[in-house]
């Protein structure tokens, strides 16, 4: 049964709502007839309506001027990727220099860890929050093991508390602390993907910094979502992807930052001729002209097509206003959660916070499934993390109020 007065609520709160307009910048899929209620923007973005204009301009660009787009007209493709440093910079909380699109999430990871982990003799661990996202389990094992360590010794787990599914920031830098001469690296998410929780970022920096602990993150469930500030913060590197809450399309094109500390020190890595001076480029004797930036980290030219996506998905950051954002995603999340039906059968695992993710937690086996196949037959999308967890992501950008109405009624009649 429809529950009027929760529906009159979220009436009132659509009608004052400062972002509603941008609902109509994206395309939502539909299930059987139904616009779908969508609340995993956490897993995938929904599509910007502009994106299908920007990718067919670079279509006709391309069309039009051949090999000598890569330098002709207003987009020319040589220097793409600087379009991109202005909104990126603006998420992250860092200076233009600071930041890059390039690759995917976990290619950047292995690129930084390459510069940024350097183990010796004992001090060579690397410090990470349980659970880890399994992709950054990879590719620090691998970092481990390519370095000659143990990949099973080395990796210091910070766990939830006993019976708690979320890791309280003290504990974290507590773990540092006690473990700080043995430690090589901290790698933590900016929002953990399993419980939605975002962590103190800033204090952690800080905690680092002190012990000269370089302190990297992954930002896949941050950028977009929650405020960052990585320069003042003095955080040493971040990679992120793209197609969560920054909208650009399935496996589109990730991003790096590293601190401008780092431009003029040597640190070993990996290189390719996009890293290297423009002037320098299409010479083709191969100088070394290291670029003093983020950029310096690129390997090749990146795929422009995809980086056209992103560009159009990012702007809408910039038209919508990041405090506007931030203001409606904790009115959002605040509607869901003081109205969320009590129910025996799960409880919520997220910490209050920034971040628009919401856990619940299942405690029998295999009701978090049945849950999600019955919203997904409602004609509403969330997000399974077999086995007990449901994750529930309204997004600022293009959720209502009403949106959450729905879900909360098809819940409280379950």
């Amino acid at each position: 049964m429809r529950n009027q007065a929760l529906f009159e609520q979220a009436k009132l709160q659509d009608l004052s709502d400062k972002l509603a307009h941008f609902r109509k910048e994206f395309l939502f899929p539909t299930y059987k007839g139904k616009t779908v209620r969508y609340f995993a923007g956490n897993s995938l973005g929904l599509q910007p309506k502009k994106l299908k204009h920007a990718v067919s301009q670079f279509l006709d660009d391309w069309q039009e001027k051949g090999v000598t787009g890569h330098f002709e007209g207003e987009n020319a493709w040589l220097n793409y990727h600087q379009f991109l440093q202005k909104p990126l910079a603006l998420l992250a909380g860092a200076k233009e220099t600071e930041v890059v699109a390039m690759n995917s999430l976990t290619v950047n990871l292995q690129l930084l860890l390459t510069s940024f982990y350097q183990p010796k003799a004992k001090k060579c661990k690397i410090l990470v929050e349980n659970p880890i996202f399994p992709s950054d389990l990879y590719a620090i094992r691998s970092q481990i093991a390519l370095k000659g360590f143990d990949a099973e010794r080395d990796i210091i787990f910070v766990n939830p508390a006993e019976n708690a599914h979320s890791i309280g920031d003290e504990a974290i830098l507590n773990a540092i602390t006690e473990n700080h001469e043995e430690i090589a690296l901290v790698l933590l998410s900016g929002v953990n993907y399993y419980s939605g929780q975002a962590f103190d970022l800033e204090n952690i920096a800080k905690t680092c910094q002190n012990l000269n602990i370089p302190l990297g993150l992954d930002l896949a469930h941050a950028m977009g979502n929650v405020p960052l500030h990585l320069h003042d913060w003095g955080v040493d590197f971040a990679v992120w992807c793209s197609y969560k809450y920054l909208n650009s399309g399935a496996g589109n094109v990730g991003g790096a930052f590293v601190h401008e500390k780092h431009f003029a020190t040597k640190l070993p890595k990996l290189e390719g001729w996009w890293g290297h001076s423009v002037t320098n480029r299409f010479l083709m004797d191969g100088t070394p002209a290291p670029i003093l930036g983020a950029d310096a980290w690129q390997l090749s030219n990146p795929p422009i097509i995809a980086l056209t996506a992103q560009r159009a998905a990012l702007s809408l950051f910039e038209e919508a206003g990041l405090e506007n954002i931030w203001a409606k995603q904790q009115a959002l999340k605040q509607f869901l959660l003081q109205n969320l039906p009590k129910n025996p059968n799960y409880s919520v695992i997220t910490p209050l916070g920034f971040g628009s993710q919401v856990s619940l937690y299942f405690h029998e086996t295999g009701y978090a499934e049945k849950m999600y196949a019955y919203l997904h037959q409602q004609a509403i999308e969330t997000d399974l993390r077999k086995p007990n967890v449901l994750r529930i992501a309204p997004v600022p950008l293009y959720n209502t109020f009403e949106d959450i109405a729905e879900l909360l009624s098809v819940l409280e009649n379950r």
